[in-house]
């Protein structure tokens, strides 16, 4: 049974929740209004206010969102009390005078808050696959018949509704219940821990893989007799998942996480998701380094491959995509489904000569194995000359009901 590599990024959820960034972004201004300056003023719009300054004059003038506020929030702590001797702790250091908080221990609960704000819009949302995911459960149980396939699914999105779209036992994500370990003395209700062996022995099942973690996800709460249980196996920091959200959410109420390093020294503040500055430095701990393992072998093995809502943003996965055109060159087929209304398409393709732009316009040139694939004249559906690669401009939802009614 052949394998097909799925990536799904923010974008592949809007059809389904319409929960974009700026929605998230002013439900975190909301949960952190109460954090404030010595001059009165919410830190978090003031971060935004200076943001936006700083790009006003840019070809694109931007807006900070969720995680662009979270990067300068984990950067101001970072060099806070910091006794670092390099330019950033100069330049930083006047930050620290201007964004001066009456009581700095107050920055750890904005910074709490500020992730469960985050953790709770996708729980929201999580709840609604019943009503409002039918169309995406559909094409993939559709895919699954009609190619005759396991997926390898990996996200970047937060949520359960790949694994309530397969259903349970259908597929492996490397977690099992604690309570089949035998070094583990207590008896658990819900705690599940990661197993490598097990994630990596798929064994003719679909993979689900969060690369950026998940709302259930958190650190593990153990009985006294068990803490030291797998002290030879595990670091300081990893993650094991909870069977419900409330009972993550409920360990998060109660607990305060110790601060960790990264490999330069600048303080890491470990979250159950991944966001903000250095990803790349927050992603070596279990799963997420094995489930980037995964991503890299799936790509290396799968010949056939579906992007949906990337933007190319994350240059890890940006370097394996491109490794997987080497590795299977014309025994590929790439499958890019994203979203391009008539007025970007025109407005893109008139100024630019093509509808993306950075690493997403190269990527799709070299599988569409021509700078210029698309037209002047918009079209739902691109394919390459050899048919081995399509790209999709009408959203997700939309390329599912297509697929499901045989338009495509």
């Amino acid at each position: 049974m052949k394998r097909i590599t799925v990536l799904l990024g923010a974008g592949a959820m809007i059809d389904a929740v319409h929960l974009g960034t700026k929605d998230i972004t002013d439900r975190v201004f909301d949960a952190c209004k109460n954090y404030k300056l010595q001059s009165g003023k919410e830190i978090l719009k003031v971060f935004a206010k200076d943001y936006a300054q700083k790009h006003k004059k840019t070809m694109n003038p931007k807006e900070a969102n969720f995680e662009d506020l979270f990067d300068i929030l984990e950067c101001y702590m970072d060099y806070q009390n910091c006794e670092y001797n390099d330019s950033g702790s100069v330049i930083l250091s006047t930050l620290r005078r201007k964004y001066k908080m009456e009581n700095s221990v107050e920055l750890f609960g904005l910074r709490r808050d500020f992730i469960e704000a985050i953790n709770e819009s996708i729980h929201e949302y999580d709840q609604k696959f019943t009503d409002e995911g039918t169309w995406m459960s559909n094409f993939f149980q559709a895919l699954i018949k009609k190619e005759n396939c396991c997926l390898d699914f990996f996200t970047l999105n937060y949520d359960t509704w790949i694994e309530q779209i397969l259903g349970d036992g259908k597929y492996v994500d490397g977690f099992v219940d604690i309570n089949s370990f035998s070094e583990v003395k207590g008896s658990y209700d819900g705690l599940m821990r990661f197993s490598p062996t097990e994630y990596l022995t798929f064994k003719g099942k679909h993979t689900v893989a969060h690369l950026h973690g998940q709302i259930c996800f958190e650190e593990a709460e153990l009985h006294s007799e068990d803490m030291n249980s797998f002290r030879k196996e595990e670091q300081e920091y990893t993650l094991y998942k909870y069977k419900t959200y409330n009972q993550a959410k409920d360990y998060r109420k109660r607990h305060i996480r110790s601060l960790l390093s990264s490999q330069a020294g600048h303080t890491i503040f470990p979250t159950n998701i991944i966001t903000g500055r250095m990803k790349t430095d927050k992603m070596v701990w279990s799963p997420l380094q094995i489930y980037m393992h995964g991503l890299m072998n799936a790509l290396m093995s799968n010949e056939e491959l579906i992007i949906v809502g990337y933007g190319f943003g994350d240059l890890y996965i940006n370097t394996l995509l491109f490794q997987y055109l080497q590795r299977h060159k014309k025994n590929k087929h790439v499958r890019l489904i994203t979203f391009c209304s008539e007025r970007e398409y025109d407005d893109d393709v008139s100024s630019y000569g093509n509808i993306f732009n950075g690493k997403q316009c190269v990527f799709a040139q070299c599988v569409m194995s021509k700078q210029r694939w698309c037209t002047y004249e918009r079209k739902p559906i691109y394919y390459a000359d050899d048919r081995s690669a399509e790209i999709y401009i009408n959203g997700f939802k939309q390329y599912c009901e297509d697929y499901i009614s045989g338009k495509i």
